[in-house]
């Protein structure tokens, strides 16, 4: 009888697990995926209630973090029992992390989850990694570190976030440009994403907003992503002071006859207030914020060209009908001050001209701009100018410039001609040399402090047909050297120390 009940309870037994392990494996079974989600934007917010709590919201953001951080293929929430009509709310989470964390390019804006029938089991990754060898991910986050290290470097500490923020969006409108193709498709490219736009040098809207997100993110500075899901378009919101306005990069880039314009900055879109970015075309956003009208009707909102800081006051260009000048202002100074005119004229063929075609850089405490035949520079501090010819223009000119890191970038244009190419030229500048109706000017390097001897040669073809030697006095900018050379070809000058050792490299000029 004894063996009858133990054989009945071990049977009872059995059953049981049988039960509960089918129940398992039942459930396992019915596991599915849900409908997956593919977009530049979020889901929309409207019309739905969301049951989950807000520290459930952070809990799980920080999951889905640390799943996409680790290139995992997915990310259990089991334990957070989230309804399956609920999966669209942890769709727009996925979304706030990239958001958040613009540090993730090598995430799409696609994901899918994975349900039971009642909660949601997971999400799912499989389609979410642009990249997913580490090799790549790292080449490319160098890539990335260098060209946002270049930002911060012409950040002054003395700045305020304001002007900060402003030096950022500046470099952004100028060295970026608006990937057209790409905004013409729905395919999830790296125009999308910080890398696109950071080793690219091209982006959409989505990747200018992530990409100042980003900077700002590495200068201490709040700011968000702003989708405008009923115009298909992005932007940021920024906190400065406590209150938040709205800074819209991209439509301050904007495309002239369907291309980037060298040089050209607007202005509309920075730190404005809610009536003023709907004044520029935006509208219906999503954001828990509400932008402040503190810097309304302020100096840079109708300034075409960029602004440059230097020792405490921001340069630009002042271009009217009658007068072109580079002016500086403090930030929140009222007026402006003159630094120079610049009266040069950029001719063209018939005997025509333009004025102001000139551009503006800051390098190493010095301000450059251009002049047709030229690149000029001046210590604002002291007023000590020099003068550069750059090599190969012929009969070009130089329409306008700008410097990034080491590097002078020159828009540059025949005669008479409308394409223009952009040339390059390594900083600081070797020596020059320039033709005058004399003779020749001979410009030093700034690094060239003590006295010495210029010598000047010049040919007809592979004839030298004469030579000048010029002696200088410590501190010299500059020699003339007169000269009958009108119709030589080449010339070549150098520059020795009195004890007969070069000063610096030698320059050539070819007619």
């Amino acid at each position: 009888m004894k063996h009858r009940i133990l054989l009945k309870v071990s049977c009872i037994l059995i059953c049981i697990v049988l039960l509960l392990s089918g129940a398992s494996a039942f459930a396992a079974e019915t596991e599915t995926l849900l409908p997956a989600y593919t977009g530049l934007f979020p889901p929309s917010s409207s019309g739905r209630v969301s049951l989950m709590s807000i520290s459930d919201k952070e809990d799980i953001k920080a999951d889905i973090k640390a799943a996409l951080e680790a290139r995992s293929p997915e990310v259990d929430l089991r334990e957070y029992s989230i309804p399956v009509d609920d999966v669209l709310e942890l769709y727009a989470l996925f979304y706030d992390v990239l958001y958040e964390n613009p540090g993730l390019f090598y995430v799409k804006t696609q994901v899918e989850g994975m349900g039971n029938g009642t909660s949601v089991v997971s999400l799912v990754f499989s389609g979410s990694y642009a990249y997913t060898d580490a090799a790549t991910i790292s080449r490319k986050r160098e890539q990335i570190d260098a060209e946002v290290d270049a930002i911060l470097a012409t950040i002054d500490p003395a700045m305020s976030d304001a002007e900060k923020a402003l030096a950022v969006h500046d470099w952004f409108v100028l060295r970026y440009a608006y990937n057209v193709p790409a905004s013409q498709t729905n395919e999830l490219s790296a125009a999308h994403r910080i890398d696109g736009l950071f080793i690219d040098k091209t982006a959409v809207c989505q990747g200018y907003a992530l990409g100042y997100t980003y900077v700002l993110q590495k200068l201490g500075i709040d700011a968000i992503f702003v989708p405008g899901n009923a115009n298909h378009h992005a932007w940021n919101m920024v906190r400065i002071g406590g209150a938040w306005y709205h800074v819209d990069v991209t439509h301050d880039d904007p495309l002239i006859g369907g291309e980037d314009r060298f040089g050209y900055v607007s202005h509309k879109n920075f730190l404005r207030g809610d009536a003023g970015i709907t004044e520029t075309g935006h509208y219906l956003w999503e954001s828990p914020y509400t932008a402040s009208t503190d810097f309304t009707n302020m100096f840079w909102e109708d300034i075409t060209s960029g602004l440059f800081y230097l020792d405490g006051k921001w340069y630009y260009k002042d271009v009217t009908n009658t007068v072109s000048r580079i002016v500086s202002r403090g930030f929140m100074d009222t007026a402006a001050e003159t630094l120079l005119t610049v009266d040069d004229r950029w001719f063209v063929s018939g005997g025509s001209y333009y004025a102001g075609l000139f551009g503006i850089g800051i390098y190493e405490g010095r301000l450059y701009y251009n002049a047709p035949r030229t690149i000029r520079s001046i210590d604002p501090s002291t007023g000590e100018t020099s003068v550069h010819a750059p090599s190969g223009l012929g009969d070009a000119s130089v329409c306008d410039m700008l410097i990034f890191g080491d590097t002078l970038y020159m828009s540059v244009a025949g005669d008479g001609e409308e394409e223009r190419e952009i040339r390059t030229e390594a900083l600081p500048f070797d020596l020059s040399l320039l033709r005058t109706d004399s003779g020749f000017t001979v410009h030093f390097p700034l690094d060239v402090t003590q006295a010495g001897i210029c010598f000047v040669a010049w040919y007809e073809g592979e004839e030298m047909v004469g030579m000048r030697a010029v002696d200088f006095a410590a501190g010299t900018a500059f020699v003339t050297v007169e000269a009958d050379a009108a119709d030589c070809t080449d010339a070549r000058a150098y520059v020795w120390s009195a004890g007969v050792a070069p000063l610096c490299k030698s320059a050539v000029l070819h007619k």
